[in-house]
């Protein structure tokens, strides 16, 4: 019988050890890959460096404001101006179409001022240029990222195109 039992095809235990440092293997030479190419894209070295920068604090610098000298404490630092509501008559065919809308300019504490000074000019221009767009426009998200990007180009023709960052709509609704 021991004859017997070599023939038979029993098939043997293998050892999970191989699969086990192949995956192991793969997650490091992934998790490498992974750290490799966010350098590259986040421009390295530079990218870390000028990261720093950002976060750290500038001199303060001191500007003229109604006769008087005033110091800002951090030129660099995020400030918001507020355009406030605006309520828009859409351009369109007869439907009444309104745009109810607030908005917000993300600058540099440095401009503070010239925005401020700016801010008829600024609403004016984000009304007039509002006032254009009809419904279909203003529809969906490309809609609304496409009048953010007008917005842009149009609140940077009255103040200069450095002072303002980003556009954020804090209110939208078309009614």
């Amino acid at each position: 019988m021991a004859d017997g039992e070599d023939d038979l095809d029993i098939p043997k235990k293998s050892s999970m050890l191989p699969i086990v440092i192949a995956a192991v293997g793969a997650l490091v030479v992934g998790a490498g890959a992974g750290f490799g190419a966010a350098l590259v894209f986040a421009g390295g070295e530079e990218a870390e460096a000028a990261e720093g920068e950002a976060d750290e604090p500038q001199d303060p610098i001191e500007v003229e404001r109604d006769g008087e000298t005033v110091v800002i404490e951090d030129p660099g630092a995020v400030y918001i101006h507020d355009l406030e509501r605006f309520t828009i008559n859409l351009r369109g065919g007869g439907g009444g179409r309104t745009l109810r809308m607030a908005v917000q300019l993300q600058s540099t504490a440095r401009h503070q001022y010239d925005l401020q000074d700016a801010h008829p000019a600024l609403r004016d221009a984000v009304l007039t240029l509002a006032s254009d767009y009809t419904y279909g426009d203003v529809e969906g998200f490309d809609g609304k990222q496409r009048l953010k990007d007008d917005l842009l180009a149009a609140v940077t023709k009255v103040v200069d195109p450095d002072e303002v960052d980003r556009i954020f709509f804090t209110e939208f609704q078309v009614n």
